[in-house]
């Protein structure tokens, strides 16, 4: 797989926050900075990486009350769900409604900022598993996140390929989940993405400024 030729610009992402919950159906993170307006034929897209300890599925992710597109479940130990949204706001709650009420809920966000001619809901590639690691295509000029959680395991945190953006313990349990992520300006065509321990859900995506062909 490559990334198809063009001038678009590089992708720029920086993370922005997590929320987690130990119980409940709906988890907010009120008032999240999400970064200046963009300009300058630029697009601002937010993206949320969302997990569940149990099988909840997701009714609705809003950032400032416009739904996000939900374009990827995986559903092993536990549900991870990705939301992306285009926004120009500089701030707003980030708002994840769960189909149920349940346990163990968070969400990391993260803002990518594309060429204006980007759909980023079209532009993505996808690992997910039940493993301590797996590897990913990055197109020159991408971005890679994931999401991970842990039950039992004494840490939480990327050891290779992807920097640690968040770590959360729920409830002083030895449940864990953490985030990461880093933009590439050369080709990964098979970037190892490793973490701490025995992850019981890993997902992993990644984007390109060009698509992919």
């Amino acid at each position: 797989m490559q990334g198809a030729s063009g001038s678009l610009p590089p992708l720029v992402s920086s993370y922005l926050g997590f929320a987690e919950t130990n119980s409940g159906s709906v988890l907010t993170k009120a008032g999240l900075d999400l970064g200046a307006a963009p300009s300058g034929g630029v697009k601002k897209w937010i993206l949320i990486g969302a997990h569940s300890r149990v099988y909840a599925t997701i009714d609705d992710v809003t950032v400032g009350g416009v739904s996000a597109s939900q374009f990827a479940v995986y559903q092993g130990s536990e549900q991870m769900f990705w939301a992306i949204v285009e926004s120009s706001l500089t701030s707003a709650d980030v708002v994840v409604d769960y189909a149920s009420n349940s346990e163990k809920h968070g969400f990391g966000v993260w803002s990518i900022l594309a060429g204006s001619g980007v759909d980023m809901t079209l532009n993505a590639d996808l690992v997910q598993n039940g493993t301590d690691n797996h590897s990913i295509f990055v197109p020159e000029g991408g971005a890679c996140f994931s999401t991970l959680f842990v039950d039992g395991g004494s840490t939480a945190s990327y050891t290779a390929g992807l920097t640690t953006r968040f770590t959360n313990t729920f409830g002083g349990s030895n449940e864990r989940s953490a985030g990461g992520s880093d933009d590439f300006a050369v080709e990964q065509n098979n970037l190892t993405v490793s973490v701490s321990g025995s992850s019981d859900s890993l997902s992993t995506i990644s984007f390109g400024p060009k698509g992919f062909e």
